[in-house]
């Protein structure tokens, strides 16, 4: 079969001698000026010209591809086999033509792949800095379920159990650096008031089952609130479609309960994912839960935001390549947090607007965490993470003495000290 190409010895010639009664279609053509007036050339690679007003020839590239990348088929004629077209499929197609069959349509191939995405593996431009899902902790950042809930919860535990241990607010802020409540009676009963080995692994499962059941109870009394801010933000991403989950160390069966009771039944319903102690086998520092939540999102980490309360939680969320934002709380206000992306005191609220004590990025706050906001440090984030990633090493900024007024726009430099 001729080869149907361009240029000295490319076969076109005898490619338009093949095609010469092939039914011709209207179409457009670029215009040629010769020397004996005007003539139009149609599309195509045929070389022949035509005069103004003549039916346009379609060439044989006519619906180029409706039939896989191997074939330029025109309507009602025989296939034309692309050069490199096997001989025997060819023959295959002139047969069916011939006999009035059609040929199997196959879609023209993507020029893309889809891409299974792994959470903290870097992306590209396209997929990092846009803001996808926000991940938030809770004990301690969507709610002080700490002091006023876990802590009481405890010493009704105790009480019940009677014992006379009873956990102070300074005593508990130690314990905090322990994670899961669990964790947190054996390493009390180990370290500050010792219990033998043999008592102890009994007396910590019945005082885990006595606290679950008290803390049930402060949630059903309403006895804890949401930190101010903390609903309005919620909403306000949950409206402009981008993703919300939480990842807290709690266990699903008061998780739940409590997340629609702080926010109501239509906002709780609006988490994405939410990942408990009850899914992971590794709390906090250990990336585990960010990583399940961004897999149940289907979020690379180069599109979301974590909000933490604490030093374990942002080093949690680092380690899972997250941007993180640390609301503090009088707990935690002494962390070494300068690790994270943007520290502030609270959500903001208009009565109560925020002070920053950490912004390493120079972003504008306006007293209050937005979706503008959390917009513009995902893309702050992703672009120091790029200049890191080429070398490029930064020094931070030079700290400041001074704190900022309440709700500036700006915030200090200094990070905050380690207690």
């Amino acid at each position: 079969m001729p080869r149907a190409g361009r240029g000295p010895g490319g076969g076109g010639r005898d490619l338009q001698r093949d095609l010469g009664d092939l039914p011709h279609e209207p179409g457009g053509g670029r215009r040629h000026r010769g020397g004996a007036g005007d003539a139009t050339l149609a599309h195509g690679r045929t070389g022949r010209a035509r005069p103004r007003g003549a039916a346009a020839d379609p060439g044989p590239h006519a619906d180029r591809g409706r039939d896989g990348p191997g074939h330029r088929v025109h309507r009602g004629a025989p296939a034309v086999p692309h050069p490199a077209e096997p001989e025997h499929r060819a023959q295959h197609r002139q047969a069916q033509a011939g006999r009035g069959g059609a040929a199997p349509h196959r879609s023209p191939p993507r020029r893309g792949r889809a891409r299974h995405v792994v959470p903290g593996a870097s992306m590209d431009r396209v997929s990092t800095g846009r803001l996808r899902a926000v991940l938030f902790d809770l004990d301690g950042t969507l709610a002080d379920t700490e002091r006023d809930g876990h802590r009481v919860a405890f010493n009704r535990a105790f009480e019940r159990a009677g014992l006379p241990d009873r956990w102070d607010e300074a005593l508990y802020g130690e314990l905090l650096w322990v994670a899961r409540g669990r964790n947190r009676l054996e390493h009390y009963f180990t370290h500050h008031r010792p219990v033998p080995q043999a008592e102890r692994a009994p007396l910590v499962r019945r005082l885990v089952a006595l606290k679950r059941q008290a803390f049930l109870e402060i949630v059903a009394e309403g006895g804890i609130a949401p930190r101010p801010g903390a609903a309005r933000l919620i909403g306000e991403l949950q409206r402009a479609g981008i993703a919300t989950a939480v990842v807290t160390g709690g266990e699903r069966h008061w998780v739940e309960p409590l997340l629609v009771r702080l926010f109501g039944s239509q906002v709780a319903a609006g988490f994405r994912a939410i990942v408990t102690g009850d899914d992971v086998g590794r709390p906090k520092p250990h990336p585990e839960g960010y990583l399940e939540a961004l897999a149940r999102l289907g979020c690379p980490a180069g599109t979301a935001i974590a909000v933490e309360d604490a030093e374990i939680g942002l080093r949690s969320a680092k380690a899972a390549g997250l941007a993180c934002v640390v609301v503090t709380n009088g707990y935690t206000v002494g962390h070494d947090l300068r690790a994270a992306d943007l520290v502030v005191d609270g959500f903001g609220a208009p009565a109560e607007p925020c002070t920053v004590s950490w912004n390493p990025h120079g972003l504008a706050v306006e007293g209050a965490l937005s979706v503008p906001l959390l917009r513009t440090l995902r893309c702050a984030a992703s672009a120091d993470q790029g200049r890191a990633g080429s070398g490029r090493r930064d020094a931070l900024p030079p700290s400041r003495s001074h704190p900022l007024p309440r709700g500036g726009a700006g915030g200090s430099t200094a990070p905050p000290a380690r207690r």
